[in-house]
């Protein structure tokens, strides 16, 4: 991926971030998913990478759309708008190859969360689509309403692209949005404060959030590449985490869950007290949803045990 195509995804979901996703009422769950998982049922009769995201979706009470998407409100056609913000394209069937290639890395990524922990994050469905855009940018993902995260195959008009840890990565980042935003008014899951006190002495937030960091790269003022630096000062995993505190749990939670993000934070986290700080009080946040997710639980995910 190009350095100013990342940029790009960077800007469109720190846009999206700071401008707040609509949250409606929660619409009935599950009554379209007979419809939506029509195509993966068809193919889960031949194709067992099929069959094994069927039954981790029908487990964690989840609704996967390939074609279409219906939740409550009607069908999430091709090319629609939502609020005039976001478009897409659902997966038309020449493309299939191309999510064929992703089925079996997501699946695994989708069973290191817990049914349990899914539940009280509030996610209810999944969206494979195309050309995910944001004001006319791609993005990788995007927490679209009502618990629905739509995953983004083709950023850049690539065939196949991104590759399985950017699918992960965009599925697991959108999924803490998700949280944070379900959760926004509850203090006893992350105290902002108090996790702004892990930072190392002198260590602080782009004056800007977001934004401000954003801008400055976009301009040439720091240069594109900076965005994407990993762990650019002690206490932070990637140079996005320093945007602002909203971005740094995010980027945080992704390290614990995206494999290849995990080994480089636990052997980072090693020799970087602020950094250890913070994923063990991100472990701690978690294990009030879900007490499961202990820390022997993070290491028999990413072992393969």
């Amino acid at each position: 991926m190009s350095t100013i195509a990342r940029a790009h995804v960077l800007l469109a979901c720190c846009l999206a971030a700071a401008c707040g996703a609509a949250q409606p009422p929660p619409a009935p769950a599950g009554g379209d998913r007979t419809r939506n998982h029509a195509v993966i049922a068809h193919k889960a009769e031949s194709d067992p990478r099929y069959a094994r995201l069927l039954a981790l979706a029908e487990e964690r009470d989840l609704t996967i759309g390939i074609r279409e998407f219906e939740m409550g409100e009607g069908a999430r056609t091709q090319g629609e708008k939502m609020g005039g913000d976001y478009s897409w394209e659902f997966l038309n069937a020449a493309e299939d190859p191309v999510l064929a290639r992703h089925v079996g890395a997501f699946s695994d990524h989708l069973e290191r969360f817990p049914p349990v922990f899914l539940g009280k994050a509030g996610l209810r469905g999944v969206g494979f689509v195309r050309t995910l855009e944001w004001h006319g940018v791609q993005v990788y993902g995007f927490e679209v309403e009502d618990g629905v995260v739509f995953i983004n195959l083709s950023l850049g008009g690539e065939p196949g692209f991104p590759g399985a840890d950017e699918v992960a990565y965009g599925f697991t980042h959108e999924l803490f949005h998700l949280i944070q935003n379900r959760l926004a008014a509850d203090e006893g899951f992350i105290d902002y404060d108090a996790w702004d006190a892990l930072n190392a002495k002198g260590a602080a937030y782009h004056p800007g959030g977001s934004m401000g960091m954003l801008e400055d790269a976009l301009s040439g003022k720091a240069g594109l590449g900076y965005l994407h630096e990993e762990h650019p000062a002690p206490g932070f995993v990637s140079r996005y985490s320093m945007a602002d505190h909203w971005h740094d749990t995010t980027e945080t939670f992704c390290s614990l869950f995206v494999a290849s993000r995990y080994r480089k934070a636990t052997r980072w986290a090693a020799k970087d007290g602020p950094l250890a700080a913070k994923l063990a009080e991100m472990k701690r946040a978690l294990r009030r949803l879900d007490p499961s997710l202990t820390d022997a639980y993070f290491e028999r995910i990413h072992s393969g045990r």
